[in-house]
């Protein structure tokens, strides 16, 4: 099993909503991997990346809130409202990877 390299990104996150990010998975012929066998976490931090603020995962917590691997190649990232509502962060300088 690879390990794969961080990655930073921007989410739009909004405190108290429902949060959804889909992202798909090709290998290098093009093809969207299965990655259903797969397991994975992101945290979301500060900039400096001292702070997690939470952290998505392949086993999801008790809300639903964490990342869902398919086999068509999606890794989609999902925060329940009460998970968003309790982030305490200010400003947006919230990265991840």
């Amino acid at each position: 099993m690879a390990t794969v390299p961080p990655v930073r990104d921007v989410m739009d996150i909004f405190k108290g909503s429902t949060f959804s990010e889909q992202y798909t998975s090709y290998d290098s012929s093009g093809s969207a991997e299965n990655l259903a066998s797969y397991t994975a976490s992101c945290p979301i931090k500060d900039s400096t990346g001292a702070t997690t603020y939470f952290t998505f995962s392949t086993t999801l917590n008790g809300n639903g809130s964490g990342i869902v691997l398919g086999t068509d190649g999606s890794i989609v990232f999902t925060m329940h409202p009460t998970d968003t509502g309790a982030l305490s962060f200010t400003g947006d300088s919230i990265v991840t990877g």
